[in-house]
């Protein structure tokens, strides 16, 4: 199950880095990620087997060829079946492993860019309502701006990180 592949940080982490990176070999998702090579691989294999990741190529290499990662498009909540309590549960283990990793990452910011991290970290939490036509242009629009951020990615530029939770509260 994809949402279950994810529930891992490790995971979630190699398939944010291939999102932000387009494709990369396991040395380059380790040396991206801060992990063990070999911790990678065995995640690796399980992101395949989950499909939430596939091998793309082999690049040829001096020493052994390297085969390629890439991510698949990112899916939506709407698409999952809710009406599973098994499938609910893995999904509120996800919102908790995104909502952590989140913390985790906003903490280290506002560490290390103690001078300036009022221009470069940002936390929002809006309520509002929406009538279900504007919450499914809100999807929409999601799904925009997530293809738009990965498409946005270089290798020279400062990393952030965005997450989003969009959810009813009645």
């Amino acid at each position: 199950m994809k949402l279950r592949a994810l529930n891992n940080p490790i995971r979630h982490a190699i398939v944010t880095a291939l999102r932000a990176l387009g494709e990369a070999s396991a040395g380059e998702i380790a040396a991206h990620v801060g992990e063990d090579a070999q911790l990678i691989h065995y995640h690796l294999r399980l992101l395949v087997e989950s499909g939430l990741i596939s091998r793309s190529h082999v690049r040829p290499a001096t020493t052994k060829p390297k085969i390629v990662f890439s991510a698949k498009e990112p899916v939506l909540v709407d698409t999952i079946d809710l009406d599973d309590p098994q499938v609910r549960k893995e999904v509120q283990r996800n919102v908790a492993t995104v909502a952590s990793a989140a913390g985790r990452d906003y903490a280290r910011a506002i560490e290390d860019h103690r001078n300036e991290a009022h221009d470069s970290c940002s936390l929002f939490r809006i309520v509002c309502s929406l009538t279900l036509d504007q919450r499914a242009e809100l999807s929409v629009r999601v799904m925009e701006l997530t293809n738009w951020l990965i498409s946005q990615g270089k290798p020279d530029g400062e990393k952030y990180t965005f997450t989003l939770l969009v959810s009813p509260l009645d």
